[in-house]
């Protein structure tokens, strides 16, 4: 069979993603709701979860589905799809290799003892005190505590240092210095 350009083409498709483990449909699939030759469904009662024709013209090989992974871990998955190449009922199945599942959290990327949460395709790093940073790796150190201000000075943080503003008649760096003369 062919299409209107030569290349090979097909009448009917149903298209699914499932687990390797247990062969479970999961996810969801989406397409464009201009398309005349393809349509999502509903499969098992879930939503969208596969991905067939909408009529017996002939279709090209080349064309484009997005799926969406379901939000709760899941084990490796494979792309199970079954043509229909001619009109008489004359299914082809097609098995795609295994797409591993990849967990961003394996191994823990966070550094200086962080905990990682998945966090859809990504993770975040929950940094443990006196750690910062996107992993972890930057030392969050307030100059300001505890306060090295004296004589009831006010600590104010400046960039990687600190900045004392004295109450009246105390003066210095750390306001250690008493009236004005004494200022070094």
């Amino acid at each position: 069979m062919s299409t209107a350009s030569g290349s090979p083409g097909f009448k009917g498709i149903l298209l699914q993603m499932r687990q390797v483990d247990n062969d479970g449909i999961v996810g969801s699939w989406n397409v464009s709701a201009s398309d005349t030759n393809f349509q999502a469904r509903s499969c098992d009662g879930a939503s969208n979860n596969v991905v067939t024709h909408r009529n017996n013209a002939v279709k090209g090989v080349t064309n484009e589905f997005v799926w969406t992974a379901p939000t709760t871990k899941i084990s490796d998955v494979k792309v199970v799809a079954t043509f229909v190449q001619a009109y008489q009922t004359f299914w082809v199945k097609v098995q795609g290799p295994t797409i591993q599942n990849v967990n961003p959290c394996d191994p823990n990327p966070c550094l200086s003892g962080g905990t990682c949460q998945q966090n859809g395709g990504g993770f975040t790093c929950i940094c443990p005190p006196l750690f910062a940073g996107p992993i972890c790796h930057l030392i969050d150190v307030n100059p300001c505590d505890p306060n090295p201000c004296l004589s009831g000075g006010t600590c104010q943080q400046t960039g990687g240092g600190f900045t004392c503003i004295c109450p009246p008649s105390f003066a210095g760096p750390i306001c250690h210095l008493i009236g004005e003369n004494d200022i070094t």
